[in-house]
């Protein structure tokens, strides 16, 4: 059985016409093709009763919301669902665990699959009282990437005390769902996702330092290979120049909690 631990469904919007994934590696600093059905998976990282947990809980809560970003094509699509929303607080914590089971076997990942379903309840309702889920979008003529992780920090200087970023995930070619401390100043936050026309969320969508990021086909087409991989790492590294500023105001210098970052 071949696992995602990034869901396809949050990858199908960056397919070629040909049914491929085309990304950057910042280890080999190349661009390649590969399969969407062996981009980001492994054999057998699941137990059936595994995948059928993330079905029920994840990847068909989401796949009804996309469906519903696409129907309606609605701003802030009213969302009755609760299993919709539940999936949407779950995407953050669920993708870090699975990036971690993939990376080295992580057994907590596993323990959520157990929890009866008071505990998952409670779980999240306490992402709830800390956190919301808003859907933010980038500039209209640049995709956005889609890191191996699955989501990627956005960092986000001065809009809180205690936190230096929020965390998105990639939902289309333009917009992402940001799990938003509820702690952050909004007006801080949406100066910040305006600047430049949207272009700040685009570049955070490349992360800090994930290895892999799938790039849309309209980026390919828009720019030629050697002046892409160049535009690419310079990004990058504003990207982790920013992100170390947030942390550096928040008067912590832990590597522990960068590392934990896209």
């Amino acid at each position: 059985m071949n696992c995602h631990y990034v869901s396809r469904s949050l990858t199908r919007s960056w397919e070629t016409g040909r049914r491929k994934l085309t990304f950057y590696d910042f280890t080999t600093k190349t661009i390649d093709v590969e399969s969407p059905k062996k981009l980001f998976a492994r054999p057998n990282l699941n137990s059936s009763e595994d995948e059928r947990w993330l079905g029920a809980n994840v990847e068909g809560p989401l796949g009804r919301f996309l469906k519903l970003r696409r129907k309606t094509r609605a701003w802030s699509p009213d969302i009755r669902d609760m299993a919709i929303y539940r999936a949407l607080l779950l995407l953050v914590p669920v993708q870090i665990a699975r990036i971690a089971k993939a990376a080295g076997g992580n057994a907590a990942f596993d323990e959520i699959f157990q929890w009866p379903e008071a505990r998952l309840d409670a779980f999240v309702a306490s992402l709830r009282s800390v956190y919301s889920v808003v859907i933010v979008q980038g500039h209209r003529d640049c995709p956005l990437f889609v890191t191996e992780q699955g989501f990627f920090p956005v960092p986000i200087p001065e809009a809180s005390p205690t936190t230096a970023a929020a965390n998105a995930v990639p939902i289309s070619a333009t917009e992402a769902a940001m799990i938003l401390p509820r702690s952050m100043d909004r007006n801080v936050v949406r100066r910040t996702l305006t600047q430049g026309e949207g272009f700040y969320l685009n570049n955070c969508s490349l992360g800090t330092n994930a290895n892999r990021v799938v790039i849309h086909p309209a980026i390919l087409d828009a720019m030629n290979p050697i002046a892409l991989m160049a535009e690419i790492e310079s990004t990058r590294r504003r990207n982790v120049d920013c992100y170390r500023t947030s942390l550096r105001r928040l008067g912590t210098s832990s590597s522990a909690r960068f590392d934990e970052r896209a």
